[in-house]
């Protein structure tokens, strides 16, 4: 009886080694495979790679907030000169038939009609030339903020994958742990 029972410990022992024998291989492939997984093994540098994104992500976003706010800018100059436009378009309409001048409060004379109407054509034309002016400088700052943009994305994308790599690597130091312990049961 005591030795069918040493005999039933003994393939008990047997099982339980194989068992550990098979989590080790299996562990092992884990940590291979996610060594194979991240490109910069150092937890370290990992981390100062995410610091060095995260300053870069907050530079960025500054540089957005700074070109949105001078974009804004130059979208109420554009707005302003395009009202500009329209009141003289609609004072160079309506002048023929006032009798007295809204600018000058004068009566209205031939003379005086051709001068507000080269005075609103002057100052169309100015207004033409600021929105023309303002329209590249929209273009040059959508297409600045548009790129800066990108940036963020990659940056934050960079860091995403530094978080991920962080975690890859804190689990292979896990799985190493285990190994030890299992093989210390081996």
């Amino acid at each position: 009886a005591e030795l069918s029972s040493i005999n039933n410990q003994l393939e008990d022992k047997k099982s339980q080694f194989q068992k550990l024998k098979n989590d080790s291989l299996f562990i092992l492939k884990q940590i291979e495979d996610l060594e194979s997984q991240i490109e910069i093994n150092s937890l370290e540098r990992n981390r100062e790679d995410i610091n060095k994104f995260k300053n870069l992500l907050d530079k960025n976003k500054k540089e957005v907030n700074k070109k949105e706010k001078f974009l804004l800018e130059k979208e109420k100059i554009y707005a302003i000169e395009s009202d500009k436009i329209k009141e003289n378009e609609k004072l160079k309409k309506d002048i023929p038939r006032l009798d007295i001048c809204p600018l000058c409060k004068n009566k209205i004379t031939k003379d005086h009609i051709k001068e507000i109407e080269a005075y609103s054509d002057e100052s169309i034309k100015k207004s033409e030339e600021i929105i023309q002016e303002n329209e590249k400088g929209i273009k040059e700052i959508k297409n600045e903020i548009d790129g800066i943009k990108n940036e963020i994305d990659n940056q934050q994308s960079e860091i995403n994958k530094r978080e991920i790599f962080i975690i890859k690597i804190q689990a292979i130091e896990d799985k190493k742990v285990i190994l030890k312990r299992d093989n210390d049961s081996i």
